[in-house]
């Protein structure tokens, strides 16, 4: 049970990451790029720590960025290639 439950928080992270980009990208692309780029460090940070909580705490901090991310670069992308 405890491995499911650790391997699933990333995507459950992601998940819930890509959703609140969405409202966020109305404003700017690259304020919450930077922001997110923090809580993505911070997340694997935490995730260094040996308690089984810290660990999930780290991977569902790292997969919220990650969900970001993959719903801003492509908008970044397209709007700095030409």
């Amino acid at each position: 049970m405890n491995s499911v439950i650790f391997l699933s928080c990333p995507l459950l992270g992601a998940a819930l990451g890509s959703l609140v980009t969405g409202l966020m990208m109305k404003a700017s692309r690259r304020t919450p790029f930077i922001h997110f780029n923090y809580i993505g460090i911070i997340g694997c940070v935490v995730q260094t720590n040996k308690s089984f909580f810290c660990s999930i705490l780290g991977r569902s901090m790292y997969g919220f960025a990650a969900g970001t991310f993959i719903t801003i670069l492509p908008k970044i992308i397209e709007e700095t290639v030409p």
